[in-house]
Parts: C-alpha cells; sequence; structure tokens
C-alpha cells in the first residue's frame, strides 16, 4: 500500500517458525532429528534467522503461543512446539541496541544487545554441533574466543551446551546474572527451557 502511494518500498516479509525444511546431520554424517515443527530443528532455524534479522536491524513484530511473553504477543493457549520457545528466547534479547559480536568457533553462532540505561548485556548463542564449547567470553571486544563489543571491562564464564539455544544475561555491574537455555535432550522429553545463575568471573 505505501509501495503505491509514494516512491519509498517497505518490504514485508510473514514467515512462519516451522520453516526448517532438512533434517540435521551430524559432523559424523548422521541424521540426528527430523525436521517439521515438533523438532528441535526447527526452534535452532528459527533463532538464528531472527538473530540475523535483528543483526540487520530489520523491523520484527513477533506472536507467541505464550501470554505476555516480553513484547511478544499470544495467540492463544496452545502448547508450546519448539520453535515457541526460541520465539519466547529471542524475546529476552530483543529489546536492546544491538551490538557487534563474534565467536571463533564453526557451528556456533552469536548474537548480542545491550540496555542503554544499565549496559547489561544479553547473548544469544546456538550451538549447530554435538561439541560442548568452553569459550573465553570477553566484552571489550578483543582478547577472546567469544567477543562483544559492550565496552565493558568483563570476562564471562559458561559451557556451552551441544545442541542448544542459550540466552545470556550479563549485569554490567557484576552481580549474578542468568543463563535460560533450551537443549535437544530438553526438547525431545518436551521439557521447557531451564534457567540458572550465571556467576561473574
Amino acid at each position: 500500500e505505501i509501495s503505491s502511494l509514494t516512491d519509498v518500498f517497505v518490504p514485508l516479509l510473514v514467515t512462519g517458525a516451522t520453516g526448517n525444511l532438512k533434517a540435521s546431520i551430524s559432523p559424523a554424517g548422521k541424521v540426528v532429528d527430523e525436521a517439521g515443527p515438533k523438532s528441535f530443528w526447527s526452534a535452532l532455524w528459527t533463532a538464528d534467522q531472527l538473530g540475523v534479522a535483528l543483526n540487520e536491524k530489520l523491523g520484527m513484530d513477533l506472536y507467541s503461543p505464550f501470554k505476555t511473553v516480553g513484547s511478544l504477543a499470544s495467540s492463544g493457549d496452545l502448547a508450546p512446539m519448539p520453535s515457541d520457545w526460541a520465539f519466547k528466547l529471542f524475546g529476552l534479547i530483543s529489546k536492546g541496541a544491538v551490538v557487534p559480536a563474534q565467536i571463533q568457533q564453526p557451528g556456533i553462532s552469536v548474537y548480542a544487545t545491550q540496555d542503554s540505561k544499565t549496559k547489561n548485556v544479553f547473548l544469544l548463542i546456538l550451538n549447530k554441533g554435538d561439541r560442548y564449547y568452553r569459550p573465553k567470553t570477553m566484552l571489550n571486544g578483543k582478547d577472546g574466543d567469544l567477543t562483544v563489543e559492550a565496552g565493558l571491562d568483563m570476562r564471562v564464564d559458561y559451557e556451552i551446551p551441544s545442541f542448544s539455544i542459550s540466552v545470556l544475561k550479563i549485569n554490567a555491574d557484576n552481580s549474578p546474572g542468568e543463563v535460560v537455555r533450551y537443549t535437544s535432550k530438553l526438547a525431545e522429553s518436551g521439557q521447557e527451557p531451564e534457567t540458572l545463575v550465571l556467576k561473574p568471573w
């Protein structure tokens, strides 16, 4: 409508979170799970695509079966599927300003935001591989395996589980933070994400 009335083109993309079209293959070449809306891989795919959209500063309006989950709107009282948990986890980081983050490990993606007032940092970490990884995480943008340009002279110690989605809330005042993580094992057993304390380094 806007494009037809003005010279401004506004792209609009409407997606479903159950669009992972292929099964996940482990490094050994074994199919680890079938694709589809009830698989963990739809959650991992959804979280990764949301992270890419966040980094590209695309405007997003998200809907979820959860009631009042941050900025997410509720679409009813449906039982959550794995991709719904991905939306909930993404909602934990979606309010801050995007800050550059990178990791020196294949199969792991990281996306970061920072609260402009508190300077707290939120990391969305996706491990698509079958190995645990404990990176040296630095919030000063240098000297680490996982670096975040948050302007904080802090280090974080967190072991990333295999096949997982993790959201880390790192408090700028060096008080204990929080980890909310969802793994393929939790998804397979029908459990929701687990919450852990993130102790300062």
